[in-house]
Parts: structure tokens; C-alpha cells; sequence
């Protein structure tokens, strides 16, 4: 978390709109974090089916309006963003991980998770959280738009039935137990495709966790990846194809489980 002296930040942007009529080059620009509005939670928490234990208490805005929720600590949302008697005197600039973020394209289901803060939220979803297998995992690390015909049957029967919007995608084996940041956010088109909702600097990243926990090498055919394989991105792949199923989390299991 970053915070600074809330009467610093207040003249430097008083002296600079005197002087240039426009905030100046490092000038911190305030925004006062918000708890989120009443009810705005509820078409989040239909759609993703998430359980009642997630703390949505702890979703907060930047400003009124503001398009994003981010997740913040309990000890954060404690300690400073409740504070009343702190308020006058530390500016929170920066806080929390973004876990959610309206879309305005979108012509319904407008709130897509969000990679960034999305391991917050995944064990809570029930309703759009989808197990893939190994090699299908590789392809969707290809990027961009991918069509279902890429994928494994098992793949597209699990995907086929979700509405148009966002899904977490996770990784259906072993080594997901010990790395739960193993996981993807999606976008189900209307139509037969799937497009990734990642970062480039995440995909890297999701890249070299499978070539360092050495999946790269016993599960994605010749040829996947080969534009990564190309830049250096990923290790050396061989022509040894597994067979990695793909399904949607049962409600009755999870809470079996729980």
C-alpha cells in the first residue's frame, strides 16, 4: 500500500493548477478510495455464482463511479480506508488488487474478473470456473482468439453451455495443488471462440511456469506454442500429447469438500 501526507499532495496540486492549469508532471493524483455501493455486488455474485463466505466487504472503489473493484486486505480496510480519525491526515494512493471491472461493450454480463486480483476470488466461484487439462491449458497459452475446434472434446463440452462473458479457466493436474496462480481468465464469445483476458506480461509469466514445472515438454504437441517457442518464451517441446479432460466444478463436490 502506498499513502502520502494528505496536506502535501493537496498543494502541490493547488500549486500546480495556479501555475499551468493542468496537473504537473509527478504530481500524486488524489483518489479517495470508497467503500462499494450497496447492492452493485448482487449481478456479480449471480453470474459467477459466488458463495456467501467471500467477503465482498472488502471490494472497494477509487472514486464514485469508478468502473473497478479492488480487493483490499482486512487490515488495510481497518486500519486506514475506515479510519475516520486518519482520514484528514494520510491519502491512501494505492491499494488493493482489482478483481472485478465493468465492461461497457459488453451487451450483458458487464463485469469481467480480473487476473490481477482473481486468486481472491476463485475459490469462491462455483457457477463459471472451468478444469482443463494440460494440453488444452498449453494451447490457451498461445493467446489472442481461439477457436473451439482447437481444443479437446472434452474442452468444448464444458465451455459450450457457459453464457457470453467472462470464466476462470484452472489447471486439472497435480501441480496446481502446490500452485494455485496457475490459472487464466477468459472470455466466451457468442460465437465458437474464446478469447484470453490476460496480460502479456502475465501470459510470459504463465509461459515459464510450465516450462519451469517441465509440462511444456510432456504435453503440448508440435507445432503449439511455436510463435512463443520462437521468441524464447517457452522451452522445447516434443510430439507426446496427453490426454487432459476439461470440466465444470461441481457445486455438490466443493461443498462436499469444504
Amino acid at each position: 500500500m502506498e499513502a502520502s501526507n494528505s496536506n502535501e499532495s493537496e498543494q502541490k496540486d493547488d500549486d500546480g493548477a495556479k501555475k499551468k492549469g493542468r496537473v504537473p508532471k509527478g504530481t500524486v493524483v488524489r483518489e479517495e478510495y470508497k467503500p462499494m455501493e450497496p447492492g452493485r455486488f448482487d449481478e456479480i455474485k449471480d453470474f459467477y455464482g459466488i458463495t456467501d463466505d467471500f467477503k465482498e466487504n472488502q471490494l472497494y472503489v477509487r472514486k464514485e463511479g469508478g468502473k473497478a473493484l479492488y480487493y483490499v486486505t482486512q487490515t488495510v480496510k481497518d486500519n486506514f480506508l475506515d479510519r475516520l480519525d486518519w482520514a484528514s491526515r494520510i491519502q491512501v494512493i494505492k491499494t488493493g488488487l482489482k478483481v472485478f471491472e465493468l465492461n461497457t461493450n459488453a451487451l450483458e454480463n458487464q463485469y469481467r474478473i480480473c487476473q490481477e486480483g482473481a486468486a481472491y476470488v476463485i475459490p469462491h466461484i462455483r457457477k463459471r470456473c472451468v478444469q482443463i487439462g494440460a494440453e488444452d491449458f498449453a494451447k490457451m497459452l498461445e493467446g489472442g482468439q481461439l477457436g473451439f475446434d482447437k481444443f479437446s472434446p472434452a474442452f468444448r463440452e464444458a465451455v459450450a453451455p457457459l453464457e457470453g462473458g467472462a470464466f476462470v479457466v484452472t489447471l486439472d493436474h497435480e501441480i496446481a495443488k502446490k500452485d494455485p496462480s496457475l490459472f487464466l481468465i477468459a472470455w466466451r464469445s457468442r460465437g465458437q471462440s474464446i478469447n484470453l483476458l490476460v496480460s502479456k506480461k502475465e501470459l510470459h509469466s504463465r509461459r515459464q511456469q510450465f516450462q519451469h514445472y517441465g509440462l511444456a515438454k510432456s504435453t503440448i504437441t508440435e507445432g503449439v506454442l511455436s510463435s512463443s517457442a520462437a521468441n524464447g518464451n517457452i522451452c522445447e517441446m516434443e510430439e507426446t500429447p496427453s490426454t487432459g479432460g476439461a470440466s465444470i466444478k461441481d457445486d455438490k463436490k466443493q461443498e462436499e469438500g469444504n
